[in-house]
């Protein structure tokens, strides 16, 4: 049977029963309404869950941590972005680059100065630093920029796209068509350059890539850089959507944590199939549920049925020991 015979007939049914139930609740009940629409916007918006759920998998598999911050930094990477282009003047795409690439240097050197060191501390230990590290860092947001939600300027201007029936804004065309961008960039680092195998092999193989030659430590601390990059660059994406607030992203990081659970915790490309099935599942929802604070509950609840079917998440395989 070939690799992926197995994930891809997991993902194609569990569409197939989403799909369906959508529309069968909305042929069968009179109040309910199936709108494709939001089907279309939920895309979008899944493609940016994808890309931070992609920055929790790589720092979960370069180090075993869980970042329950990365939330919160993604959002400070769109509090810097928007110093840079409001305040200081700068074009959108050098903002971004700008702040993507600072709270990258800032990830990195977190990890090499005090996650590293306090890893033999167990799992739990680097989950309350998280934690604590997400209560620091919304309160750093709040002091510096308060809590006063703001608009974050966008370059996607000019009319709504129409097609079958159905419309794109630019701001969410451009904003998927950047995270596919950027996940293609990082798809080209790891599959095609050596820095890529480096950093793959000191995530998968640490002690054969360390007997290689390969500095796994550093490689580690690079890989938590690029991860917390590309949140900034999430965070940022997703300001164009929304409001920019200290507090934007807290129902965002359980989506990517969904996204990222439901995809599977060692797989990248999980990621990314994660957030398009949540960010759909979640439109889906929302244009048939009754009122829009049942969505998440929702989302979740899906987690928790698939991870019950497939423990290692849609992509994921299953792992086996030798005894």
């Amino acid at each position: 049977m070939r690799p992926f015979a197995t994930p891809l007939r997991r993902l194609a049914i569990l569409m197939l029963l989403l799909y369906g139930g959508a529309i069968a609740l909305a042929l069968g009940g009179t109040d309910v309404i199936f709108d494709q629409q939001q089907l279309i916007n939920g895309l979008s918006s899944g493609a940016i869950y994808g890309s931070i759920a992609l920055a929790l998998v790589m720092m979960f598999r370069a180090t075993g941590v869980l970042n329950l911050a990365i939330g919160e930094t993604s959002t400070l990477g769109a509090f810097i972005a928007w110093s840079l282009i409001v305040s200081a003047g700068l074009p959108y795409w050098v903002g971004l680059l700008l702040a993507a690439g600072a709270l990258g240097l800032a990830g990195a050197a977190l990890e090499a100065g005090v996650l590293s060191h306090l890893a033999e501390r167990g799992p739990l230990t680097m989950i309350v630093i998280t934690a604590g590290l997400l209560g620091l860092v919304r309160d750093l947001d709040e002091l510096i920029w308060s809590d006063r939600p703001r608009p974050f300027p966008t370059p996607f201007h000019g009319a709504v796209l129409h097609t079958a029936g159905l419309y794109v804004t630019r701001p969410r065309l451009g904003t998927f068509l950047t995270v596919c961008a950027a996940i293609g960039l990082l798809a080209w680092l790891f599959q095609r350059t050596r820095l890529g195998l480096a950093l793959r092999a000191a995530a998968q193989r640490p002690e054969a890539a360390r007997l290689c030659g390969i500095p796994v430590r550093r490689m580690r601390t690079l890989g938590w850089g690029l991860a917390t990059a590309l949140g900034a660059v999430g965070g940022i994406l997703i300001a164009n959507i929304i409001l920019l607030d200290p507090r934007m992203l807290e129902g965002g990081l359980i989506y990517a944590l969904a996204a990222a659970a439901l995809g599977g915790l060692d797989q990248p490309a999980g990621a990314i199939v994660g957030g398009a099935v949540v960010g759909m599942f979640d439109g889906v929802v929302g244009s048939i549920a009754p009122f829009k604070e049942i969505q998440l509950p929702v989302v979740v609840l899906l987690v928790f049925i698939v991870l019950t079917a497939w423990p290692d998440g849609l992509l994921g395989a299953r792992s086996r020991r030798s005894i």
